[in-house]
């Protein structure tokens, strides 16, 4: 990041926020915060004041105003997306909107603007997927990936779970209920997330930035933990509100989830703590780190952690 500068999308979110403060630790040359909320963008630059941080009004659906701000842009993390299951469902036609056409309008302005390297925010519900939300990640990262054959610039995607503290986390919406002394409802004894820190998914961006050769998938291995696990711990820390099974999936919604499918695995590599699933141009051979298990990486085949483990984690994060 010396003397590099660096465009956010979606920029006054939890992860850009988290993303920014780190920036702002290194020698970054300048950080362009790119959202259409103003008044969170005037919070944060009450927060981070920082010479280096330049706000910018506007939205991925614009591609003039996004050709704008890249300009001079070396890296672009793109975060803006619709993420809320219910919303994307209901919404459908805004969900393509944002999280389709304005991935696509990213990488034309990364393209056009002669950005050096581009990475895409990504979910695990863009594995077969099974709500509007998963399907429109699942094509962004299409995008992203095809977008390398078409220019300079270089595209890849992270892709990760939940993210333990960040806004509107199942904790924040857990915790809020709790402490209300209200019962928070689990859909079923088996429903399990992979989780990473805030901290965790910035090193994970960082990492595809540094490392992306142009057209990977990276995923950063996580922790699982049983969604009534979490609510009871949760329940314990608090010392109020009570936990109950029922009540029914929301639509667009699964029991279990992926990170990985079989036919990925087939084509990806294990570098460190991080799995990097590879296109068609990228061989295993001579991309480097050691073959990763040819198996599906999902909630039924990975080992939980135990309630205990579960509340250490959430005491780190909730106190």
């Amino acid at each position: 990041m010396t003397k590099k500068t660096v465009l956010v999308t979606g920029g006054t979110g939890s992860f850009g926020h988290k993303f920014i403060e780190q920036m702002l630790k290194t020698d970054v040359k300048k950080i362009v915060v790119y959202s259409r909320d103003e008044y969170k963008q005037a919070v944060m630059a009450s927060e981070l004041k920082d010479e280096r941080i330049h706000f910018c009004i506007g939205d991925v659906r614009d591609l003039q105003r996004l050709k704008e701000c890249a300009m001079g842009v070396d890296f672009v993390v793109h975060a803006a997306a619709m993420k809320r299951v219910e919303t994307c469902e209901n919404n459908p036609s805004e969900a393509v909107k944002t999280n389709i056409l304005g991935a696509q309008n990213v990488v034309s302005a990364c393209m056009d603007c002669g950005v050096s390297n581009a990475v895409n925010l990504s979910a695990d519900k863009a594995v077969k997927p099974s709500g509007v939300y998963g399907a429109t990640k699942q094509i962004a990262e299409r995008i992203f990936t095809e977008a390398n054959l078409l220019g300079k610039t270089k595209f890849s995607s992270v892709r990760y779970s939940n993210v333990l503290g960040s806004r509107g986390s199942v904790v924040e919406v857990f915790k809020k209920i709790l402490e209300e002394g209200g019962n928070v409802t689990v859909f079923g004894p088996k429903a399990a997330r992979f989780f990473l820190s805030q901290e965790q998914v910035v090193e994970l961006v960082l990492f595809a930035l540094e490392n992306m050769r142009g057209g990977e998938i990276f995923v950063r291995k996580s922790q699982l933990i049983k969604v009534k696990d979490l609510a009871d711990a949760m329940k314990k820390i608090i010392g109020k509100g009570g936990v109950k099974i029922g009540g029914g999936l929301r639509e667009g919604e699964r029991e279990g989830t992926i990170l990985i499918t079989d036919d990925e695995s087939t084509k990806s590599v294990i570098i460190g703590d991080y799995i990097v699933i590879l296109p068609p141009w990228l061989k295993k051979d001579k991309y480097g780190g050691k073959p990763a298990p040819q198996a599906e990486i999902n909630s039924d085949n990975s080992p939980a952690l135990s309630p205990e483990q579960v509340k250490k984690v959430l005491r780190g994060v909730m106190l």
